[in-house]
């Protein structure tokens, strides 16, 4: 437990930006729009934060770059670190430090100066790549074509190992392939259902060493871990991109949703306990007609997506309540911050934490609802008044 909230700590750490910090409010420093452009010879000194459907990076960043996006190409080069969730991410430039990646469909050719950490669909390294440190991966399907100066750690359906590993290889994989050009200076440890493919011109210098998947429970257990912790660190990532994203977009929005859970709680995890209802109601009546099909299927997933994000509410009035005895005026990101800590902290409780992680986004939707309901009365009785004067 200690050591889950120990990396929950380090992790959001590192994720923090500084300079936003140093500088004040977080809104100015929040790029979002459709396409953000560092064209080539340009210099940005200091932490870069993007936010747009399509993010290029071809100039000189000194600082870290936070970027989020449908489709993210970076080919210049980041001194800090980089940190990106999106769609398509291609990494082709030079990220001197870390480098963090949650991606449908990633493709990494480039350099990295420090750790490599990715989470993606597809996942594939490519030869002209250059991984100065340890590499750790979770993945649908995994194609690693360049050298690796440390060590690897793996966790996914379908990997590929065709260049060389200057330390172990520790994989929780469904199906693992060592080919004829793949080297594994260390040890190769592996947990699967079936035993690696390993090619006759591959080369492993240490000890191989598979662990039956469906064998002993304790090794079962081991690797379920594995994937759980993956999973989570993976979900934090994206929770804390979409709670700046909706920081930087929506923050009068927010502010009356937190509103809203601070008054009116109870109403806001009624509306939260209903709605799932009528929603199922309105997709059984969609789906009685072929034409109604789409639109059920649209209704559900615009649902699911909505019942997700609507954590980011709740996760930042914890962070408020918590910051707000700290400080009288804090900054946006450090309540973001610290109620994404809490969160994190609160769900690793054992038998607290489900019923936690299902609480939360049902009374996060329901304040949502709220919002958007009494959003619009404003302005209803604005346009009334000047009605009134008029007449």
């Amino acid at each position: 437990m200690m050591k889950k909230v120990f990396v929950a700590v380090a992790f959001l750490l590192f994720i923090s930006v500084k300079e936003i910090f140093a500088q004040g409010d977080v809104t100015p420093q929040f790029q979002a729009s459709k396409i953000y452009r560092l064209p080539q010879g340009e210099v940005v000194n200091e932490d870069l934060f993007i936010a747009a459907e399509r993010v290029e990076i071809s100039g000189l960043v000194n600082g870290d770059v936070y970027a989020a996006g449908g489709q993210i190409f970076i080919d210049g080069q980041v001194n800090g670190d980089l940190l990106a969730a999106g769609g398509t991410i291609n990494v082709s430039g030079i990220v001197m430090q870390n480098l963090r990646i949650v991606g449908g469909q990633v493709t990494l050719s480039g350099r990295t100066g420090r750790n490599t950490s990715i989470a993606g669909g597809n996942i594939e390294i490519i030869q002209s790549a250059e991984l100065n440190r340890g590499l750790a991966a979770v993945f649908g399907n995994f194609t690693l074509n360049a050298p690796v100066a440390g060590y690897v750690k793996a966790a996914g359906g379908n990997m590929t190992l065709n260049n060389t590993v200057n330390g172990n290889v520790d994989a929780a994989i469904g199906v693992l392939r060592v080919a004829g050009k793949g080297q594994v200076q260390g040890d190769l440890n592996y947990w699967s259902g079936d035993r690696a493919s390993i090619d006759d011109t591959a080369l492993i210098t240490g000890s191989v060493n598979f662990n039956r998947v469906s064998g002993p429970p304790v090794k079962t257990a081991e690797v379920k871990n594995k994937l759980f912790a993956a999973a989570r660190v993976s979900s934090l990532i994206l929770t804390y991109f979409t709670g700046l994203i909706f920081l930087g977009l929506f923050p009068i929005f927010l502010k009356t949703t937190v509103t809203n859970l601070q008054e009116k709680p109870l109403m806001s995890f009624i509306w939260g306990i209903i709605s799932p209802f009528l929603i199922f109601v309105l997709i059984i009546i969609f789906t009685l007609t072929i034409i109604g099909i789409p639109l059920a299927i649209f209704i559900l997933l615009l649902y699911l997506l909505f019942f997700y994000i609507a954590r980011i509410p709740v996760i930042f009035y914890f962070g408020k309540i918590f910051i707000g005895r700290l400080s009288a005026d804090p900054k946006p990101v450090w309540v973001l911050t610290a109620g994404l800590l809490i969160y994190w902290i609160l769900i690793m409780i054992p038998l607290f934490g489900p019923l936690f992680s299902f609480i939360v986004p049902v009374i996060g939707f329901g304040a949502t609802l709220l919002a958007a309901g009494f959003s619009r009365k404003p302005h209803v009785q604005e346009a009334s008044r000047g009605r009134s004067k008029k007449r």
